[in-house]
Order: C-alpha cells, then structure tokens, then sequence
C-alpha cells in the first residue's frame, strides 16, 4: 500500500496526485510485456485528508542503486521503445490525460529559480561551497540558456 500526501511544487499545484490520476487512467494499455508499472489493485483518494491510497502489485527485484550498466541500458533501451511506440501511434488514452505537466514547465521552473537573486548571487559568490568546475558548469549553463532551450523546443514531445 502506498500513501501520498498532499504537497505543491511550484506552478504544478496538482502534481501529488499526478501517479493516482494515472493509475485511474487507461495508460496502462499503452505499456508491454517489456515495459509496464505494478498492478493497481485498489485506488482510493480521500479529498478531506489532501491523501490517496494505493494497493499495488508488490514487484521483488533490484533496487535502483544496485542496477548493474546492463540493467541501466536495458531500462533505457524499453523506455526509449515506449517513447517511440506512444509517439507513432498518438494513442488517444495521451489526449484524455489532464493532469500532465506542460510542455514549458522545466522551462519555467527554471526561469522562476534563476530569477531569485540569492540563487544567481551565490552560485557566483567566493561563499558558493560547490568545486569551482561545477559553479563554473552551472554559470556557463545559465548564460546559454536560451540557446540550450531553443534545442530542447525542437525535440518530440514524449510523455
């Protein structure tokens, strides 16, 4: 059983409750034998409480941090088919799905952080604990950022 609380996340206010609304979609048809998520036995959401519940297939396997490269590719390798499948085929189940993020939402959320000059400022500052190469990585990011974006814009929207 998992439980999930209510929570926000910046201009995303619905996204605690993105996996239950999907898990009550008909996503799940999309995905293969190859490709798929835990079985959801029940779903319940309690609107009084800002929770919901759900009783999933319980999956015995390797956790995350003990994926061997292979595995790490293989996963990779099934995710990329997904994407592919779900991008030729323009399943109708994506049109039904309302409680997806926007396309230029990692955009935002990057322009509303940046736009903090606490952030801006430390990362530039002599007090900035990160190694220089990595402040240097994130200042030389942020100045090209318009340039990586407009890139970014002309991928295929995948899910």
């Amino acid at each position: 059983m998992k439980t999930q609380k209510k929570w926000e996340r910046y201009a995303d206010p619905e996204s605690w409750r993105r996996e239950y609304d999907l898990y009550a979609s008909d996503l799940g048809t999309t995905f293969s034998d190859a490709f798929r998520w835990p079985i959801c036995y029940h779903s319940e959401m309690n609107e009084e409480e800002d929770k919901y519940e759900l009783w999933l297939e319980y999956i015995d396997g390797v956790n995350s941090s003990d994926l061997s490269s292979d595995m790490i590719e293989q996963a990779a390798l099934e995710l990329g088919r997904y994407q592919g499948k779900l991008y030729v085929e323009k399943p109708a189940v994506l049109q039904r799905l309302t409680n997806l993020s926007h396309s230029v939402f990692m955009k935002n959320t990057y322009l509303h952080y940046r736009s903090w000059p606490l952030v801006y400022d430390y990362i530039r500052s002599e007090e900035c604990a990160f190694p220089q190469h990595i402040r240097q990585m994130l200042i030389d990011i942020d100045e090209h950022s318009d340039e990586i974006f407009a890139r970014i814009e002309k991928l295929p929207l995948v899910l």
